[in-house]
């Protein structure tokens, strides 16, 4: 059942960063990394996302983290958004 499971999240998680990745996609974007910090099996990056949405500018600073597993796969990923 735990392997089923993981496959369902699994897709779930790939669908979701496909329709992250299509809203990208979809308008104009300027991403800024500040910091890259690579520590053990996780990898940390700080930056910065503008948007423009057909004229609607927004800002966003980030903060993800991802984490690894020992055969080097993304087993985690946690993003952390302020709007400014």
């Amino acid at each position: 059942m735990e392997k089923v499971q993981r496959k369902v999240e699994r897709e779930a998680i790939m669908e979701r960063c496909q329709q992250s990745r299509d809203f990208f996609d979809s308008i104009k974007t300027d991403f800024t990394v500040f910091k890259l910090i690579e520590s053990g099996n996780q990898v940390i990056i700080t930056g910065s996302v503008i948007f423009d949405n057909n004229g609607a500018v927004s800002r966003i600073d980030a903060c993800d983290l991802y984490t690894f597993d020992e055969e080097n796969q993304l087993i985690e990923i946690e993003s952390y958004c302020v709007s400014i």
